[in-house]
């Protein structure tokens, strides 16, 4: 699998065109990808320089990749912070995801620790469960706690999401 991030620009002047340069790269890069046997997945993330951020930025990106057999790496963190409904981001394109990132912020964009932000992560494993999805799901550690003591922070991680 080799998963792309998400397209970005130091501006968001002639959004459109950027866009599509990243659908058309996305595209070619699938394409290569195909002939050698490894899937490809775009994984959208919420830095000051992402051009999907919002719901309908996110619908624009995946629709124009729809059909070039590219999945979908949802990124928890990434959806809120881009102001939208988790869940219902990741129901829009469930029959795409093939790889889960999971990690925890505030309403106002503040990275967390597992069940210590705007998550609703009992609800999403919840779905994941409905759906039967079997791939993998990584759990990433992006908040200051990690910076005082890695070990510590990934361990209360571990130890939230077996809560669930």
């Amino acid at each position: 699998v080799l998963a792309l991030g998400g397209p970005s620009s130091d501006s968001r002047d002639e959004y459109d065109t950027k866009l599509a340069q990243a659908v058309h790269f996305y595209g070619e890069v699938a394409k290569r990808a195909e002939g050698v046997g490894v899937s490809v997945l775009i994984h959208p993330h919420s830095h000051h320089t992402s051009l999907a951020l919002t719901a309908d930025e996110y619908d624009r990106l995946l629709s124009a990749t729809a059909s070039l057999g590219i999945a979908f790496n949802p990124d928890s963190g990434h959806i809120l912070r881009g102001g939208q409904d988790l869940l219902d981001c990741f129901n829009r394109y469930r029959e795409r995801i093939a790889h889960v990132h999971l990690k925890d912020v505030t309403a106002d964009g503040k990275w967390m620790q597992m069940g210590e932000g705007s998550a609703d992560f009992p609800g999403l494993f919840e779905w994941l469960r409905k759906i039967g999805y079997s791939g993998w799901v990584v759990i990433e550690e992006e908040s200051d706690s990690v910076w005082q003591d890695v070990a510590a922070a990934v361990a209360a991680n571990c130890d939230y999401v077996r809560s669930l």
